[in-house]
């Protein structure tokens, strides 16, 4: 029993060893905002959802265990996201992940940003923020700063 435990413990210890670091692993990141879909304008307020793409380009699985963004119109916050949903990345994939949300434009309710909006400017959509990826029991955080150009629905 006592030589069971030792080989138990032995084991874990190399096992948790080998994921000490990330030093020769590439670390997953959010690649692009893609199918940015407008809803319903009431009261200064804009519900939309867009999804973004993870690139996982390593052989390990991970899990995004925190997502912090800043949602940007022209630069100025609209939403926040703010979870500790466990999102699992699979080894060699890119998958999307689809964030449905409801921005306050009231901010940008001043004149001239709106009316350059309306005679066909198109706002730049910004998600800003960071990430926190884990791998056995180790974390790091990672930045986010995507841009895209946007057509809003009046």
């Amino acid at each position: 029993m006592h030589n069971l435990i030792k080989t138990i413990f032995f084991l874990i210890l190399i096992g948790l060893s080998s994921c000490k670091s990330f030093e020769n692993v590439s670390i997953p990141s959010f690649e692009r905002i893609s199918d940015f879909k407008p809803g319903e304008w009431k009261d200064g307020k804009l519900s939309f959802s867009f999804t973004t793409e993870i690139n996982n380009p390593d052989k390990l699985k991970f899990k995004i265990r925190r997502v912090d963004l800043d949602i940007l119109l022209n630069g100025r916050k609209i939403a926040e996201i703010h979870t500790d949903r466990v999102i699992r990345i699979k080894r060699l994939l890119k998958p999307e992940v689809k964030w449905d949300l409801t921005g306050d434009l009231k901010a940008l309710i001043k004149p001239g940003m709106i009316l350059s909006m309306l005679t066909g400017g198109k706002p730049e959509f910004s998600v800003k923020g960071t990430m926190q990826v884990s791998k056995c029991l180790v974390r790091r955080t990672i930045p986010i700063d995507l841009n895209t150009l946007i057509k809003l629905p009046f």
